[in-house]
């Protein structure tokens, strides 16, 4: 299952991207280092990007089974693009910068770094097991299914402007705009009323 949320380029985004974060992921085993990961690659995307200058910075989540009991999580966030890569630094050296993703290469299985100066994506893998009792998204709907028809409803109502659905699998609720010249955005909540507070403070 895959995720995607663009936010502004601005600090106090970085603590939005983080609760994101935690609520698609909240009963990952490992939840504090995606958490810090998520911190580390957004704090970088607003210092060292186009996306720090008027510009936002989008996040993925992935979550995929890795066979009957393991799981992967992958963070990656799209960024506008700098005229430099991102460089890992040791702890000793002088220069600023990069220690953060020193820090994200150590706690990840698998990392990477797609893109140029336009655009680019820096992405981050952990692995875990888990037994049965501590599995997350395991298909079982989180929100009463007799509630979800009329919540539905009123979403279409008061948001013309979306294409809202629930997840009966995931247990959340989506938000799209219809309007094809926002990029990359989709939101993600976990309930309808968690999704209209969403939608109010993005656009009101």
């Amino acid at each position: 299952m895959r995720w995607r949320r663009a936010f502004p380029g601005a600090q106090e985004q970085i603590g939005e991207a983080r609760r994101f974060v935690k609520t698609l992921l909240a009963s990952s085993p490992l939840l504090d280092d995606l958490i810090l990961i998520t911190s580390e690659l957004t704090s970088n995307a607003i210092c060292h990007t186009a996306s720090g200058r008027g510009g936002v910075f989008v996040v993925e989540v992935t979550q995929l089974p890795l066979g009957k009991d393991g799981f992967r999580a992958r963070i990656a966030v799209l960024d506008g693009g700098a005229p430099t890569d991102p460089i890992v630094r040791c702890r000793d050296e002088n220069a600023p910068g990069g220690r953060g993703l020193a820090l994200v290469a150590a706690l990840a299985v698998r990392r990477g770094i797609d893109g140029d100066q336009t655009g680019r994506v820096v992405w981050a893998e952990l692995d875990w097991h888990a037994p049965a009792s501590q599995q997350f998204m395991d298909g079982s709907p989180l929100v009463p299914q007799t509630s979800v028809a009329a919540a539905q409803a009123e979403m279409n109502a008061r948001y013309t402007d979306w294409l809202i659905w629930f997840g009966p699998w995931s247990g959340f609720w989506y938000g799209v705009p219809k309007d094809t010249g926002v990029p990359a955005l989709m939101l993600v909540a976990v309930s309808a009323q968690a999704l209209a507070d969403d939608i109010d403070a993005a656009f009101n």
